[in-house]
């Protein structure tokens, strides 16, 4: 072979040895939210609640659906890999979370299906379950939905109230 054609053979390995060590590199830094820290756990799981609680969709959107599957890896995995480790006013406001989560992605057919012990939503009956325990009963898992509705209300309120001083501006 001539000196070309070894500097070119020699110049496809070093970048094919590049790229899968990139590659390897790359695979590996990716961590599963369970995986961290149960600090760090606990601000994604408190990031994603608050993705939806700012979130303008539709029960239908699609985009949910992203949204959805990190919500059931954070609240059976990772609360499961993380449980032992909370305080209890931890695991409670996880649980508040998940209510707030499902208020915001379902809307009040939340309520009804909170309330069903016959429900066929997988997530619904973990939340319920683990909610209850954490917040002694249906009542106070209805309170947090009512305290929710209630922080939406005035937000709204203000939101409008900004939106007229705005127009009345212009």
């Amino acid at each position: 072979m001539d000196n070309y054609h070894l500097k070119t053979q020699f110049n496809m390995k070093s970048a094919l040895f590049a790229f899968f060590t990139f590659s390897l590199m790359f695979t590996s830094c990716q961590v599963e939210p369970c995986s961290y820290s149960k600090t760090r756990f606990l601000k994604s799981y408190d990031k994603l609640v608050e993705k939806a609680s700012e979130a303008d969709r539709k029960v239908s959107d699609k985009a949910w659906k992203k949204d959805d599957k990190k919500f059931q890896q954070f609240a059976v995995d990772c609360y499961e890999a993380h449980g032992d480790d909370m305080s209890l006013g931890e695991k409670r406001d996880f649980w508040i979370n998940a209510v707030r989560y499902l208020f915001y992605r379902y809307g009040w057919s939340i309520i009804s299906e909170l309330q069903d012990p016959n429900t066929q939503n997988e997530i619904i009956n973990v939340v319920r379950k683990n909610a209850m325990e954490a917040l002694d009963g249906v009542d106070d898992l209805m309170k947090v939905i009512k305290d929710e509705l209630g922080n939406k209300k005035w937000k709204n309120l203000f939101d409008d109230i900004k939106n007229r001083a705005n127009e009345i501006g212009e």
